[in-house]
């Protein structure tokens, strides 16, 4: 689950837990902390140990063990859910496809905006580049007002260019 600390991370993340309720799951929380929105800055001031790439990795951790303390250590906290965070430095895309690979991702689920909340768009960026660029995991992405019930409506986008195999859809099937 990516967050970045919004409502909207915070409702999916909830969604989530709500929706695999009844299955034992390992969920991961990563944060992908940048400078900025300034690449060449943190091309130039993100090194291990600078100063302002110390204090990004410490405001990802401490915003991550927040999110831990409140799902993961809830009253109502599910035996079945273990919760691991991820804290890293890079582009959120990159992160995420490595995190998927790394630790064998079986289903991304995040908010379908994030800090800025754009009013005048149903996705923001990082939400519409993960569902485009990570090929490899299916991801469900969760708007901020979903009610917590089983879906009524389940969004399939394709380019109709790939073959999908069963297991690439077991996912789907299941909650459908």
């Amino acid at each position: 689950m990516p967050t970045d600390f919004s409502k909207n991370a915070v409702k999916a993340m909830r969604y989530a837990i709500e929706l695999y309720k009844n299955d034992a799951c390992d969920i991961y929380l990563l944060n992908v902390f940048t400078a900025g929105g300034n690449i060449m800055q943190d091309l130039m001031n993100m090194e291990p140990g600078s100063e302002l790439y110390e204090r990004r990795k410490s405001d990802s951790e401490n915003g991550l063990s927040k999110i831990f303390d409140m799902v993961a250590l809830s009253k109502d906290g599910n035996p079945k859910h273990h919760f691991k965070t991820i804290s890293v430095f890079n582009n959120p895309i990159e992160a995420i496809k490595d995190v998927v690979e790394k630790k064998d991702i079986e289903m991304i689920v995040m908010g379908t905006k994030g800090e800025t909340y754009s009013r005048a768009t149903t996705f923001g960026s990082t939400a519409i580049y993960v569902m485009e660029k990570v090929r490899n995991c299916p991801v469900i992405v969760v708007p901020l007002h979903a009610k917590s019930d089983i879906p009524k409506e389940i969004v399939f986008p394709t380019s109709y260019k790939t073959h999908y195999k069963k297991r690439e859809l077991s996912y789907l099937t299941d909650i459908a």
